[in-house]
């Protein structure tokens, strides 16, 4: 079959976003998060300059091609309070986005951070089921990919193609489970390893005992160590804090 017989496709473009707090701002507010949070520059991974308070949510983009280790287990229970989705094959370079549903879903303070907006619509339709589920039907919708094209256009850059995004995306937030305890989660929801064995992403459990006041803190430990401590030579990390505007 020649290329004129091929059927025409559908597929939705999810282009790469920039690692710009005013970006993600205004993205996470077209999604329903209300004007008592932002997302800000952490300056600095030193204790010193971990001094943002009301932090709900911390991104970190990272470059690919570096090492970085992995501690924390795979998280083997469900922990129903978790929301977390699957950056499915379908969600090309979604992981900027993917990672501020992450943030805005699963904040301790979550009816402070979010309005009864298109976020909390599409939680509710995916509620009960998996993750795979989850990352297909973001994949497929057509309202929240619009709003995520439409920033990425509002960066200070121009949509680079899909094959020049050399970094990635992901997520740290404290979650209770239902027994009240404090978990501190890595989300990142492409996962390649665990796909060529035919196994879904699953969310980093670094464990209990968390004070989600201190959420800055504990993960600045961890992407220093697991990332930061493991690339001297590399300037490209960007962290990111969702909190009240300070």
């Amino acid at each position: 079959m020649n290329s004129e017989d091929k059927p025409a496709t559908t597929a939705i473009k999810w282009d790469a976003l920039e690692s710009n707090p005013e970006v993600l701002t205004n993205l996470a507010r077209a999604l329903g998060m209300t004007e008592s949070y932002v997302f800000d520059d952490v300056l600095g991974l030193d204790e010193e300059l971990l001094f943002a308070t009301g932090v709900e949510a911390v991104i970190l983009l990272y470059p690919g091609g570096g090492e970085h280790r992995q501690t924390g287990a795979a998280a083997n229970e469900d922990n129903h309070n978790l929301f977390f989705l699957e950056q499915t094959e379908g969600l090309g370079n979604a992981c900027g986005t993917i990672a501020v549903i992450h943030a805005l879903a699963n904040s301790t303070k979550r009816g402070d951070v979010l309005s009864d907006g298109m976020l909390t619509k599409f939680m509710k339709g995916a509620s009960g089921s998996n993750c795979s589920k989850i990352g297909s039907d973001l994949g497929n919708d057509k309202e929240l990919n619009a709003i995520h094209q439409r920033f990425v256009q509002q960066g200070q850059s121009s949509a680079m193609s899909e094959d020049h995004v050399d970094y990635h995306f992901i997520c740290f937030v404290n979650v209770k489970d239902s027994k009240g305890n404090v978990h501190l989660y890595e989300l990142d929801g492409f996962q390649p390893e665990r796909g060529r064995n035919g196994q879904p992403a699953v969310p980093i459990d670094h464990g209990t005992g968390f004070n989600p006041d201190n959420l800055l803190k504990d993960a600045a430990k961890i992407i220093k160590s697991n990332y930061v401590e493991r690339n001297p030579d590399e300037l490209r990390f960007s962290v990111i804090a969702l909190q009240k505007p300070q």
